[in-house]
């Protein structure tokens, strides 16, 4: 049972906040928003990177890529994201899985007429 707000998918399909919950948001780890103004900010900076990151926000020690992908009319139509151990992520900050997810969202979505 996973609070809905804290699900990669979740955050790249909604990262336009209409429903945004007025009461307090359950977190699974310390990390995540608390409430519904952290989440929209938080959804604001998925909107202007154009993937989301989720940093141990639902256990300690694993990473969250998302990244959405877009039909012929530029519409999101679904999500595509990747779980990961902290210790793969190399140390200078490059990061292969977070690259694997942009490819294979564009790939799709150029598949499916997206420019």
């Amino acid at each position: 049972d996973q609070p809905v707000h804290t699900v990669f998918p979740h955050r790249v399909l909604n990262t336009h906040p209409a429903l945004l919950p007025a009461f307090p948001l359950v977190r699974m780890t310390e990390h995540g928003p608390r409430t519904a103004g952290e989440l929209e900010a938080e959804l604001a900076q998925i909107r202007e990177r154009g993937y989301s990151l989720d940093e141990e926000c639902i256990r300690r020690g694993v990473l969250s890529f998302g990244a959405p992908v877009f039909d012929a009319g530029g519409a999101v139509v679904a999500g595509i994201g990747m779980c990961v151990n902290k210790a793969q992520v190399a140390a200078d900050g490059t990061d292969k899985h977070h690259e694997a997810v942009m490819h294979v969202a564009r790939t799709l979505s150029t598949r499916l007429g997206a420019r």
